[in-house]
């Protein structure tokens, strides 16, 4: 009957799974081959790794490993994929959009204005400080981000890091799935658990080389080039705001693109693939065997976090100077660190009331 042949595959699979698991232990205590576990993330690109990964492994194998149709296997492919387009389209969507109507009006509005004072501001050359305190443009000059070259360096240095976050999640990605075995048939790719074991993790220890191919090309590709696409866009935008407080509430609102691809994951997808993401993991060989391998292997991670910190602290510093050059992508190209503001800051921070209120009548009614 149907119910006796499920039954025997299951066991079958329990049996192959058992078997695989075994030689692996084997080979750990034997030679001293060590494993590691990279999990997959709980968002839309974890879910596509799992659905590439897991269902093609069942779609492809004879035995069947999680007592579900191959149909439903084929429905999971089927709507992650679309998912993850959707996620795409949405990340492409919103960049495009805070492009062309956020970003180009705010960069044209800050020219504009950097313009206008060096025309009004400079006669010969020389900065007009009398006629500065009544100029109607004032509050709008001395509040773009520009004028405090500092605190918007530090701001888009916090961005940077941000972005880079993602970058070096995205890398060790890419090492991760690189590290995989490789694998000649699809049905040796993953290693079901075992009855006797506790966490029951699947456990993907090789990857043939068309799965590999489709997780660097829809997967790590296209979440390296967007997340450098909302750096670029997100610096140009956080260095042409035109006040302090909006350079603050825009780089909050940056976040919000970055997180779509969570937001989707937690709203579109069903619990059970949220099970399954969590309890499977790449097991890959450890290849610091000896003290001497893990020390090099130390000092490389040290190379590389030093290398994105020069990349954030020195990068942000010549976008904001030789980078202003950049045909669309500088904001003020040739800027001279040149916006005068005398008084103005002491004017907007002076306090109403003195230190000591109880002495003064602050608000006096008519």
């Amino acid at each position: 009957s149907g119910q006796e042949a499920m039954a025997a595959s299951k066991e079958e699979a329990s049996q192959r799974g058992v078997a695989v698991s075994k030689d692996y232990e084997s080979l750990t205590e034997g030679d001293g081959t060590k494993f590691k576990e990279v999990g997959l993330d709980m968002d839309c690109y974890g879910a596509a790794m799992f659905a590439i990964f897991f269902d093609s492994f069942e779609l492809w194998s004879p035995t069947d490993h999680d007592g579900l149709s191959k149909n439903i296997n084929l429905l999971r492919v089927c709507f992650v994929s679309i998912i993850l387009g959707c996620n795409y389209l949405l990340q492409v969507s919103m960049l495009f959009f805070i492009w062309r109507y956020v970003t180009l009006p705010s960069v044209h509005n800050v020219q504009n204005l950097y313009q206008k004072y060096h025309l009004e501001m400079f006669q010969d050359g020389e900065f007009e400080h009398t006629k500065f305190k009544d100029w109607d443009a004032e509050p709008d000059i001395c509040s773009i981000a520009f004028s405090n070259f500092w605190f918007m360096y530090f701001i888009l240095c916090l961005w940077w890091c941000t972005m880079l976050k993602d970058v070096r999640l995205i890398e060790r990605l890419y090492r991760a799935v690189k590290s995989l075995g490789h694998a000649t048939k699809v049905r040796d790719m993953i290693i079901m658990p075992s009855e006797d074991e506790e966490e029951g993790k699947i456990k993907v220890v090789k990857v043939t080389t068309p799965v590999r191919m489709l997780v660097y090309i829809f997967i790590i590709l296209p979440k390296f080039l967007i997340s450098c696409l909302l750096l670029v866009i997100g610096t140009v935008w956080l260095s042409a705001t035109d006040s302090y407080a909006d350079l603050i509430l825009n780089a909050v609102a940056l976040e919000f693109v970055i997180a779509i691809d969570e937001l989707i994951f937690e709203g579109m997808l069903p619990s059970s693939i949220h099970d399954k993401i969590e309890s499977t993991v790449l097991y890959i060989v450890d290849k610091n065997i000896t003290p001497a391998d893990e020390a090099s292997a130390i000092v490389s991670q040290y190379i590389r976090s030093i290398s994105y910190f020069m990349i954030t602290t020195v990068g942000v510093y010549v976008f904001m100077t030789y980078g202003q050059y950049i045909p669309r992508i500088g904001v003020l190209p040739g800027y001279g660190n040149d916006i005068q503001c005398p008084g103005w800051l002491d004017r907007q921070t002076a306090w109403v009331c003195s230190a000591m209120p109880w002495r003064d009548d602050c608000f006096p009614i008519s």
